[in-house]
């Protein structure tokens, strides 16, 4: 169930940044796969380290959306059009 939810904010996280961001990415699914990766692995390794007896935390959800926005943004940065 975690993970859906890391899937869900991915997905949101990567339409989100690809509608207003300036820059042309390679594409709304490109990006919302990149923002669900990013989620999914952040989300995961912050309540792998955080003691959470219920899964579902803030510190963990808020690691997912910074993630997703890290990731996307890294990935416009080393792939822009020259």
């Amino acid at each position: 169930m975690l993970v859906l939810l890391w899937i869900f904010v991915g997905f949101v996280s990567g339409f989100l940044t690809s509608r207003f961001v300036n820059e042309t990415g390679k594409g709304l699914f490109v990006d919302t796969v990149i923002g669900v990766v990013g989620a999914v692995a952040a989300g995961w390794l912050a309540t792998s380290f955080a003691a959470s007896d219920s899964g579902v935390n803030r510190f963990g959800m808020l690691a997912a959306i910074a993630g997703a926005i890290v990731l996307l943004v890294t990935y416009r940065r080393v792939f822009r059009k020259s």
